[in-house]
């Protein structure tokens, strides 16, 4: 930069100017228990201003905020986006110069079907009852993302079961 004062005086300065050279974008697998997946990836840049923000913000949800002083490369973390097979845009930009960001295209990961999960499995054992020499098996079944159709079977190593119709609700009761 030259910077001219009163006709005469004639400095020389450096010129720079923020640069964000890089901006990555790497996406997790859709997570099927909560149909999400993560974003995460470097800035890579020079030159950041002194003072404010960096701030990362994805068209498809989600941003994250880092304050000065800056250290290049910055790793950033969004998480518990929709998984939809959307086009997506990540965009960094520095507050203290808005003229330093950068954009990076990425496509989120298609949507995935839930998978249900047993959270939790109870059973509880009543006493023998004689002269039969029986006893009964009660407990609850506790899930998420049940499927909308087909069974549920409780079983006991002595062969005995209690089926449960779609749709369900959890959690459910049994006694065997």
């Amino acid at each position: 930069c030259v910077t001219v004062s009163d006709n005469v005086t004639i400095t020389v300065s450096s010129c720079t100017s923020c640069s964000i050279d890089a901006l990555t974008a790497d996406t997790s697998s859709c997570n099927s228990a909560t149909n999400t997946y993560g974003l995460t990836g470097n800035i890579t840049f020079s030159n950041p201003p002194a003072t404010g923000t960096l701030t990362v913000t994805n068209s498809c949800g989600g941003s994250q905020t880092f304050n000065a002083p800056f250290t290049s490369p910055q790793a950033y973390s969004l998480t518990g986006l929709t998984s939809n097979g959307a086009a997506c845009t990540v965009t960094a930009v520095f507050s203290a110069d808005a003229g330093c960001t950068r954009t990076s295209n990425y496509t989120a990961p298609a949507a995935c079907t839930p998978t249900c999960i047993i959270t939790n499995f109870t059973a509880n054992q009543a006493p023998c009852e004689n002269p039969a020499n029986e006893y009964d098996v009660t407990g609850a079944v506790t899930f998420s993302n049940a499927p909308a159709t087909g069974t549920l079977t409780v079983s006991s190593c002595s062969g005995q079961s209690q089926v449960f119709n779609a749709p369900f609700t959890s959690p459910i009761n049994y006694t065997l």
